[in-house]
């Protein structure tokens, strides 16, 4: 038989990033000249941040005006192939007392077995509200697990598929953006690839006048999967716009 192939390309879009820092405070700071360093190294933590929140939610969807920087691609949550839904006729129940274990279930189910080869390379991706639920709903159960995963930091795993928290999904709410609300991912961490074209340049550039010096941070970036088919994401308070 011949081999299906497919190519999934990233299309980098340049993005900059701009800090400025006034004469009066690189004066009067305790680092004097040497703050310019930690300025640039929180710049750099800033745009790691923003870069995380570019591959997860980028929807072209979006409107330049609603995020200017959003909608210039699709991230992880918007390319994934397979999706499931807690909104009303939807396929698990976020307000059951099983939850949320009906939701982990409910995204074993709908993602397509060939892949599932080693679950334990897989992860659920999860915001602080569904970690925390799964904690609350092992301690009912009055087990030594449920005991141990609520008084201490002990991992979370469902049939053998670690449970990771990200808190950058909490972010996922957008109020007022469109966002794609409370959300959470079933995937392995290799088919998520990302990269940046070229190199990240930081320039500085002085404004004597304004007595301003500027650090202007430009990338060329985009995200992606090496296949899109092997990931699943639950919306967890939204209901499938197909039923």
């Amino acid at each position: 038989a011949k081999p299906a192939t497919n190519i999934n390309k990233l299309t980098a879009h340049e993005f900059q990033a701009i800090v400025s820092i006034r004469d009066k405070a690189l004066r009067r700071n305790i680092e004097k000249d040497n703050f310019e360093d930690t300025l640039i190294d929180l710049l750099g933590e800033a745009v790691g941040r923003d870069l995380e929140e570019y591959a997860l939610f980028a929807d072209t969807d979006f409107t330049y005006i609603q995020d200017h920087v959003l909608s210039k691609s699709n991230g992880w949550i918007k390319q994934a192939a397979n999706a499931i839904y807690g909104g009303d006729k939807s396929d698990f129940d976020p307000t059951a007392n099983t939850y949320p274990e009906n939701m982990f279930n409910a995204m074993l189910a709908g993602m397509p077995k060939e892949y599932l080869n080693d679950p334990g390379s897989w992860k659920y991706w999860v915001d602080w509200d569904v970690q925390n639920a799964y904690r609350d709903l092992l301690k009912t159960r009055g087990t030594a697990l449920g005991d141990s995963v609520y008084t201490t930091n002990q991992k979370l795993a469902y049939k053998g598929i670690p449970i990771e928290r990200v808190p950058m999904i909490e972010r996922a709410k957008a109020e007022g953006v469109g966002g794609p609300g409370d959300v959470a991912m079933l995937g392995y961490p290799n088919n998520h690839v990302w990269g940046v074209f070229h190199k990240v340049t930081i320039e500085r550039e002085r404004e004597a006048k304004k007595r301003r010096t500027d650090f202007i941070l430009t990338l060329e970036v985009d995200a992606g999967y090496e296949d899109e088919n092997a990931v699943i994401v639950a919306y967890i308070d939204k209901s499938n716009p197909a039923s």
